[in-house]
């Protein structure tokens, strides 16, 4: 494998190299070839404008910055209860990233684009995670982040979900070296 596991967050979600955890319980019927229950959002770069990406207004109010940036994308309309919890997490992360990672996080479309696209994700591992019991630590469930890119999805979940169900979150990408290893080209 040419990727490597990343830390996140302070939450107690840590992300380490792990066995995977025993299959989930069935959530839907979907990879059975029913349909899926969840709709498939699309984010249509072209049609914003450099306006809408007032990195001061990121800067000075995070929530209604998000807001503003998610308002006009199907997560609002169909996901409005993680818009909420996107928005907690966010300002969590504003008081405590130095500036310029609060801003590398913020910048452009990136975070809007990536949040509209995650919601079915974090709503079914939300449900998930919320349905198992865990009888003790070794239990927890460990996540893993396939293409994970600049981490968006697994950032999220790791302030959002409850540590006592979630041992780790690993982020798997190729633009993602293994230890002492040069990334091999795309």
């Amino acid at each position: 494998a040419d990727c490597a596991p990343a830390k996140l967050g302070d939450s107690g979600v840590a992300t380490t190299a792990a066995t995977a955890p025993p299959p989930p319980p069935k959530v839907s019927d979907h990879a059975n070839g029913a349909p899926d229950p969840m709709p498939r959002p699309t984010f249509d770069v072209a049609n914003r404008n450099d306006e809408e990406y007032d990195l001061d207004a990121a800067v000075e109010d995070a929530g209604a910055w998000l807001r503003g940036q998610l308002a006009e994308l199907p997560i609002a309309r169909d996901y409005p209860h993680i818009i909420d919890e996107c928005v907690r997490v966010m300002q969590k992360w504003k008081r405590e990233f130095p500036q310029k990672v609060w801003l590398r996080v913020v910048k452009g479309d990136r975070l809007a684009k990536e949040l509209n696209e995650s919601a079915p994700v974090i709503e079914k591992t939300m449900k998930y995670i919320s349905a198992i019991e865990v009888q003790s630590p070794a239990e927890r469930a460990v996540i893993i982040d396939l293409c994970s890119g600049f981490g968006y999805l697994a950032m999220f979940l790791s302030e959002m979900l409850p540590a006592d169900k979630v041992r780790e979150i690993i982020l798997v990408d190729k633009m993602w070296s293994m230890f002492g290893k040069q990334p091999k080209p795309h």
